[in-house]
C-alpha cells in the first residue's frame, strides 16, 4: 500500500480500504502466520483528520502493519509512520515533526471554538508521539514550536523507526 502524495480524504479512503481488505483475506489465518501489510510512505503530510482515520485502521488491524519511509515523512506522514508495528526508514530519508498549521475564517466565537479544539488535538498528538517513540515530554516541548527535522540516524535513536534500510537491513529483506 502506498502513500506518495498529500494525505487527504481520497488517500485515506484507499489506505483504509486496503487495510480492511487484507484483514478480511487474513481472517482465517492465525495471527502468527499473517504476512504484514507494507505501507510505503513518502509524503509532505496533510489532513490530521484523514491521517488519524488511517491510524485508527492501522491500530485496529489484526494483520501487522509495517511502515516504511521511502523518502520523507513530514507532518501527518510522520504520525502515520510511527503508527506501524515495525517501522523502517531508508538511509537518506528525512522526517519532520511539528505543530502543523491552523487557520480559521469564521466568526470570533467559531474561531475560538476551533482554536480550543485544536489545543486539545495538539495535546492528543503529543501523547501519541510520546507513546510511540522515545521522545521525552521535555524534548517534545523544547521542539514543539520548531520545524523539527531529522535524518534516519536520529529517527532511529528516538525510536521513530526501528531499522535503517541500507544499514541495519537491506531493502529486499523488507519487501
Amino acid at each position: 500500500v502506498y502513500i506518495n502524495d498529500i494525505i487527504d480524504q481520497e488517500i485515506a479512503e484507499q489506505v483504509v480500504y486496503h487495510i480492511a481488505r487484507y484483514n478480511i483475506q487474513d481472517k482465517n489465518i492465525s495471527l502468527k502466520k499473517r504476512k504484514p501489510i507494507k505501507l510505503f510512505i513518502c509524503s509532505p503530510g496533510g489532513s490530521v483528520d484523514d491521517g488519524f482515520r488511517i491510524i485508527s485502521a492501522i491500530e485496529s488491524s489484526r494483520t501487522p502493519i509495517h511502515t516504511i519511509n521511502t523518502g520523507y515523512c513530514y507532518s501527518m506522514a510522520f504520525l502515520l509512520l510511527i503508527s506501524g508495528d515495525v517501522r523502517y526508514g531508508m538511509q537518506y530519508s528525512t522526517y519532520l515533526l511539528h505543530e502543523g498549521e491552523f487557520g480559521s475564517y469564521n466568526s470570533d466565537s467559531k474561531a475560538t471554538d476551533e482554536f480550543e479544539f485544536n489545543l486539545l488535538r495538539n495535546a492528543m498528538i503529543k501523547e501519541y508521539v510520546l507513546s510511540r517513540t522515545q521522545i521525552s515530554s521535555q524534548e517534545y516541548e523544547q521542539n514543539r514550536r520548531k520545524e523539527w527535522y531529522m535524518f534516519s540516524d536520529t529517527a532511529k535513536e528516538k525510536s521513530v523507526i526501528d531499522f535503517i534500510i541500507g544499514n541495519d537491513i537491506m531493502f529486499d529483506d523488507v519487501l
